[in-house]
């Protein structure tokens, strides 16, 4: 582990095809680890990521405002908003040139489960790890594991420890517990997203949970950074990008896929959403046959 941390050199794993027998519901698709990082990153995400800043410090923004990053801390990023962080920021107490920073990717499909376990944590993005010292121990060995990379139970391995270090970094915080309506409006959440991309009666689903129209909009705003209608858009083009990588269908045929009758406005949307157009997206993140 020690060699690890001391050889100072960027590193990265992809894991998103390998073979699970035994699946966790939380499959890792990334993994990556940067000793020096300098730059600060404006960016919006198809994936749910956590990033662990080990040492050093700086800054995080989101819509919902700025928060100061300073080791050892947790980060996170999801689909569908647009974050801006980095090391050296005047918010810090001692703004850093650099900071080392660990970090765990995620397929959006993971998110329901992420829920479910009380890691998805939007309103409060950025937590203090009061157990650093055992959470760089889980990330040597997450290193010594892929660096091996025997092959079989390599990826099964990799999301039971993946798992364990997002838990260790929260177990220091109190997890409050859900109230009923919470409750039943994850089970919407959860149900939602089961059927998504598909269209959906928001107020045929609500009442189904036992919401009258007034209170499920008084939860969503509480819960939910969007709207129910960009919310959906936004499910539907990271759908739209899993096809793009996964499939060979052509554009129009992902268009009526995610219910866009013109594929040209399918197009624009998904260029807007992600920053590049459906074309140059499959080429760059095309999937190996």
């Amino acid at each position: 582990m020690i060699s690890f941390f001391e050889q100072n050199t960027f590193w990265m794993k992809n894991l998103e095809n390998r073979k699970r027998s035994f699946p966790s519901g939380l499959p890792l698709t990334n993994v990556g680890y940067c000793p020096q990082k300098t730059g600060r990153l404006v960016a919006s995400f198809l994936t749910c990521n956590f990033s662990f800043i080990l040492s050093g410090g700086g800054s995080y923004r989101n819509r919902s405002g700025e928060w100061t990053v300073k080791a050892p801390c947790v980060l996170m990023q999801w689909p569908g908003e647009e974050f801006s962080y980095g090391p050296g920021s005047s918010a810090t107490d001692q703004p850093a040139a650099n900071w080392e920073e660990f970090y765990l990717m995620y397929d959006a499909t993971c998110i329901p489960r992420l829920k479910a376990l009380g890691f998805y944590r939007t309103d409060n993005p950025v937590w203090r790890m009061n157990h650093a010292s055992t959470v760089r121990h889980g990330i040597g060995e997450l290193y010594t594991l892929c660096e091996k990379d025997s092959g079989y139970g390599l990826a099964d391995r990799a999301d039971r420890i993946g798992e364990s270090l997002i838990l260790e970094s929260l177990l220091n915080e109190p997890v409050r517990e859900r109230n009923n309506s919470e409750k039943a409006f994850l089970a919407l959440l959860n149900e939602l997203e089961s059927r998504l991309p598909e269209p959906v009666d928001f107020m045929q689903l609500a009442r189904r949970h036992g919401f009258s129209q007034s209170t499920f909009r008084r939860q969503w705003k509480k819960q939910i950074a969007v709207s129910p209608a960009r919310y959906v858009m936004e499910h539907r083009l990271q759908h739209a990008g899993r096809l793009l990588t996964d499939t060979a269908l052509s554009i129009s045929e992902i268009a009526g896929r995610i219910h866009f009758e013109d594929p040209l406005y399918f197009s624009r949307r998904f260029r807007a959403f992600s920053g590049l157009s459906p074309t140059e997206f499959r080429r760059r993140y095309r999937n190996p046959a």
